[in-house]
């Protein structure tokens, strides 16, 4: 019998809906606001100390993120990371595009984009990945800007 070395993860149990099970559970297949911003939020927040640790995920969507409605708060929890070689910028930044593209999914897609308000806009940015990389090339810099936008009465 050979030695072979076996790598592998061990996780928590981790219970709860699919991302993209909850929102096709709400009318219009799309999540209020609030509640879409607070999923990205933990999204950010969690994929920012990934990328602190120079890892990324490289699959982000939302048959990868579970969450589960807690209080006025959500347990998030994204799973199925990939291994797709050596940590680069572009793969952070790949990261990043997907956390805006899951968000805009949350939020009904291009059905409902031109209605959306401008605090919307100015993290969707049409999902353009041009426009999305001249504001966030980070995990961190979605997180703080996250923690730092003024949202008005008009957007």
């Amino acid at each position: 019998m050979r030695k072979q070395r076996i790598p592998f993860l061990v996780s928590e149990y981790v219970e709860g809906p699919l991302l993209s099970d909850y929102v096709g559970s709400h009318r219009g297949k799309r999540l209020p606001l609030l509640e879409a911003f607070h999923i990205l939020y933990a999204i950010t927040a969690g994929i920012a100390q990934i990328h602190a640790l120079r890892e990324y995920h490289g699959d982000i969507h939302t048959d990868n993120i579970i969450a589960r409605r807690r209080g006025i708060h959500f347990d998030v929890k994204v799973i199925d990371f990939f291994d797709l070689g050596r940590y680069t910028r572009e793969k952070v930044f790949d990261d990043v595009y997907d956390m805006v593209r899951v968000f805009h999914e949350m939020i009904g897609g291009m059905k409902y984009y031109a209605k959306q308000p401008p605090v919307v806009k100015r993290i969707c940015r049409g999902l353009k990945r041009t426009l999305i990389a001249q504001r966030f090339r980070t995990a961190d810099d979605l997180r703080r800007y996250l923690d730092t936008f003024t949202w008005d009465a008009d957007g």
